[in-house]
């Protein structure tokens, strides 16, 4: 399956999950993440989604810069390892269309961190060398 088309089902997939399990997340109640860079980029990683209630809810992400997803959630953090140390990517938190957070990766460092505000917090990021521990 393409990274398209694998994109894009997985936008349709945590769209119709989100609508179905509560009114309370509408489709203009979600948290968008934008990852910008250099085109091309693979990536991939977990995000943990923070519901109203219940414990964080893991979703695997994987794609090609530049790609867009949006999650019915309250608050998220992802993990994301570009494939290549070289090459550039940028993850951008969007809320109600304004930029909560952008985190731009650094050479050599692979992996990239966003969560948006929410239970925790400010909305913030980090770059790591390696696969950071969900705290």
């Amino acid at each position: 399956m393409s990274h398209y088309r694998y994109n894009i089902l997985l936008r349709f997939l945590l769209v119709a999950i989100g609508l179905s399990g509560s009114s309370a997340f509408a489709a203009n109640k979600m948290v968008e993440l934008t990852i910008s860079g250099d085109p091309g980029q693979n990536f991939s990683g977990d995000c943990y989604l923070k519901q109203r209630t219940g414990p964080l809810q893991r979703h695997r992400v994987k794609g090609q810069v530049p790609a867009r997803f949006l999650f019915p959630a309250l608050a998220f953090r992802c993990n994301l390892e570009k494939q290549e140390a070289t090459g550039s990517l940028v993850a951008t938190i969007i809320r109600d269309g304004i930029k909560e957070h952008v985190q731009k990766s650094r050479y050599p460092l692979k992996w990239v961190v966003v969560q948006s505000s929410g239970p925790w917090g400010h909305a913030n990021g980090a770059v790591f060398a390696s696969r950071p521990i969900l705290r």
